[in-house]
């Protein structure tokens, strides 16, 4: 990959620095040797050996292509604060593009952690330029590394918004799910009421001497069974409907049981029409006492599962609302020292992007645009094969 060729070329563009004013030791030269031709844990072993910060570079890029990243960002982070620029520099670039392949291989499953490695290889390359001001490719990478953690927490906002319209028609789905439950309870309180009226009919006809009167409180009694039995079917309906719903374990079984008692109910109110119309005001009574007793148990078993909903929920906003505060309090935390450097220009970041159109107007600028569009049309992956240095060798674009 060309952004391991990136590593290769820093390595060797600072050899040539030093060996001017001195004589590179053998072990830095023994150490190259071994990084160009692959063996980059034996490289950077040797590198270990030798003193000096070229050598403490050396080391921290061997590890870097030995894929040992934190042993790297370590020693990188303290040959950035090298008294000579270029390994400086050259330190603090070779750190953002760690971090930057850190953050973007975290992009999709934690989008948090990516933007925290971002903003520090943001940070980095940040440091490489005030270390090198011209160096064009700090300048380009910094660019790219902003706009990454842009799509990022512009992706994040759009998630966070679907999230948030999810959770308002979830819960407006359950609060009207706690209504009509709450309603249903109402209406099979008003069945049972019904049942127990048509119940105390047939108890006053059962006393009638007079058959006429006993004929006609039978009628009364048959009526307001007639009106319990309607209730009920209505009931019935809704009731079905809710079982179907979502819920909580406990709810759906509380659903299920005043489902089962409802058909209880039923059941004795068939027996009770049967009776009035043998015109058994003593068999009728007794079936629709039992109709009524089960009503009732319906009825409390909806009102046991609402409240049980009741409790989901607001033990959902609960932790949701923990989530939330958990969030904020991470994204307070753990942020590299690298990130001070660059977060007043993280900042004023949006106000950069509007001056895009100003700065075509500047040379460097408009050549940093120029070339990044060029390239973006040969390569094969959108940011991480970007980072890198162009070298005269195994190019892959």
């Amino acid at each position: 990959m060309r952004a391991h060729i990136l590593l290769l070329t820093a390595l060797i563009s600072l050899a040539p620095a030093i060996a001017s004013a001195q004589p590179p030791s053998d072990l830095i030269h023994r150490g190259q040797k071994l990084f160009e031709a692959g063996k980059y844990q034996e490289a950077a072993d040797t590198f270990s050996k030798a003193t000096g910060d070229l050598a403490e570079f050396n080391h921290a890029t061997s590890l870097l292509k030995a894929d040992k990243p934190e042993e790297a960002q370590t020693l990188l982070k303290k040959t950035m604060q090298s008294r000579d620029p270029s390994v400086a520099a050259n330190s603090a670039f070779n750190l953002g593009y760690s971090l930057f392949n850190q953050g973007m291989a975290a992009a999709e499953i934690e989008p948090d952690k990516a933007v925290a490695h971002l903003k520090a290889a943001a940070a980095a390359y940040r440091a490489s330029l005030d270390a090198g001001p011209s160096d064009k490719e700090a300048a380009r990478n910094l660019e790219i590394t902003r706009r990454a953690i842009r799509q990022i927490e512009d992706r994040q906002r759009q998630e966070q918004q679907k999230q948030q319209q999810q959770d308002q028609e979830k819960k407006e789905q359950q609060d009207q799910q706690q209504k009509e439950n709450e309603q249903l309870s109402k209406d099979l309180n008003d069945a049972a009421k019904k049942q127990q009226e048509a119940a105390d009919k047939s108890s006053e006809a059962q006393e009638q001497q007079d058959q006429q009167q006993k004929s006609e409180k039978l009628d009364q009694s048959k009526e307001k069974q007639n009106q319990a039995d309607q209730a009920t079917e209505d009931a019935s309906k809704k009731l079905e409907n809710s079982t179907k719903q979502d819920g909580p374990e406990n709810a759906k079984s509380l659903m299920s049981q005043g489902q089962d008692s409802l058909k209880k109910a039923q059941e004795e109110q068939k027996a009770a029409q049967e009776k009035l119309d043998q015109k058994d005001a003593q068999g009728a009574k007794e079936h629709q006492e039992k109709a009524a007793e089960h009503l009732r148990d319906a009825a409390q078993k909806v009102d046991q599962a609402r409240q049980e909903q009741q409790k989901e929920q607001e033990q959902q906003q609960k932790d949701q609302q923990a989530k939330d505060q958990q969030k904020k309090d991470q994204q307070g935390q753990g942020k590299d020292p690298q990130q001070s450097k660059d977060q007043q220009g993280q900042d004023q970041q949006a106000k950069t992007e509007k001056s895009d159109q100003k700065n075509k107007g500047d040379p460097l600028a408009a050549q940093l645009l120029d070339r990044e569009e060029r390239q973006r049309q040969n390569r094969q992956k959108y940011l991480r094969g970007q980072l890198g240095r162009p070298v005269p060798v195994d190019k892959d674009w």
